[in-house]
């Protein structure tokens, strides 16, 4: 058992360096925390919150390194809206995912490993 804010915290974590990741990685990154929201539902009130919409309002603070006292779940997942509009398409599909009923089957990551620079930057 881990307790629902030290998974959110990893969560917001993950979906704040997917802003500024490559592509490659942040194909990987979102269906990771698809994946992680399946398995722990109490984290999911990040993304039915609409506390904050962008950093500037986020009371997540990233700089904070203790996962209990960064604010993470009481927070938002604005990070997987704003990459639902990513200009690399398999990016803002795999996005689009969480503003979509939770019905779909967890990922399998493996999937998603072929997904490298090179293969993005061929788009």
């Amino acid at each position: 058992y881990l307790p629902a804010a030290l998974i959110a915290a990893f969560i917001k974590r993950m979906a704040r360096l997917s802003l500024t990741a490559p592509p490659a990685a942040s194909v990987i990154i979102i269906p990771f925390i698809y994946n992680l929201l399946k398995r722990h539902p109490t984290c999911m009130t990040l993304i039915h919150s609409n506390k904050a919409v962008e950093e500037a309002t986020d009371p997540f603070s990233m700089d904070n390194l203790n996962p209990y006292e960064c604010r993470a779940i009481e927070s938002s997942l604005w990070e997987v809206q704003t990459l639902s509009q990513h200009y690399y398409a398999n990016v803002s599909t795999l996005a689009k995912i969480f503003g979509e009923q939770f019905l779909k089957p967890k990922y399998n990551l493996e999937d998603f490993l072929d997904h490298t620079y090179a293969t993005v930057s061929a788009y």
